[in-house]
């Protein structure tokens, strides 16, 4: 096994454990955990930057800005979605934001789209379909609200793709905690819920657990091809499925589980046309 490939496993299995640890915190609001998430990503961001004697303001302010409220949107999203929503269901949406990257370099940068990408896209949204119909326990608001929270992403990316040429990866990564912490206070403190020394300690856990899913997933998409490595990712749903069944105990329906194998197969197959793109 390479090391790209085994760093790419390795952040695949943390950021499972991300979605696993929230799910763990149903008395804690969301704004409070994307809180706590961004303080201690901000702490280990200002660490590194300190010992790698960098500047943390960067170059392109306002495209550094513009990534890191694409990432705040993303992230409110993702972990608004994934606490209504089974981790296996959120994950897959999650995995649609490929597919939006690709869209919106098409539309933004005249990117060619030929019929075997729209095939995949057109597959991967009729796997979200058959997820919502075929499942009655999912609502379509957070449905919609995965979906968002892909697209937000996506855009993520696009800046981050137009960065890695003038800003230090750290620099980029600065940015999210600095920009999501003021746009989520005011609101989080006025729905402060204390939390109790099991739920610090995952609170504390998940800004760890992200920090250290980025940096293998950096370092693999450093020194492998993305367009490899990426498909690696997908292992997260299946380990989404078993943390569902295994530790939540909500067991998915055959016809969910169906929709989530169409939505993979319309992802992969939209990408392996596309050449390299960010994956989460």
């Amino acid at each position: 096994m390479t090391r790209p490939v085994r760093d790419m496993l390795l952040a695949t299995l943390f950021f499972s454990l991300m979605s696993l640890e929230i799910k763990l915190l149903p008395r804690i609001p969301v704004l409070e955990i994307v809180f706590f998430r961004a303080a201690i990503t901000l702490l280990l961001c200002l660490f590194i930057l300190r010992q790698k004697r960098l500047s943390p303001w960067g170059k392109n302010r306002r495209l550094l800005f513009m990534r890191g409220c694409f990432g705040t949107l993303a992230m409110v999203g993702y972990f608004t979605a994934l606490t209504n929503l089974p981790i296996s269901t959120a994950s897959t949406l999650q995995k649609l934001s490929p597919v939006f990257t690709i869209l919106i370099a098409a539309f933004l940068f005249a990117e060619k789209v030929g019929y075997q990408r729209w095939t995949g896209y057109f597959l991967a949204f009729t796997g979200v379909i058959m997820v919502k119909g075929l499942d009655p326990g999912t609502e379509w608001k957070y449905v919609f609200l995965g979906i968002g929270a892909a697209l937000s992403a996506a855009c993520a990316y696009t800046c981050i793709a137009r960065l890695k040429e003038t800003e230090d990866p750290q620099v980029i990564m600065f940015y999210f905690p600095l920009v999501t912490l003021p746009l989520v206070s005011i609101p989080c403190f006025h729905g402060w819920i204390t939390p109790n020394p099991s739920e610090l300690a995952l609170l504390v856990s998940i800004g760890v657990t992200v920090q250290t899913a980025q940096f293998f997933m950096t370092r693999s998409y450093q020194s492998g091809a993305t367009s490899q490595v990426s498909v690696i990712t997908y292992l997260g749903i299946p380990l989404a499925l078993l943390f569902d069944v295994a530790i939540l105990n909500r067991p998915p329906t055959a016809g969910s589980v169906a929709g989530m194998g169409v939505v993979v197969c319309g992802v992969l197959l939209a990408l392996q046309w596309s050449g390299p793109k960010c994956s989460k």
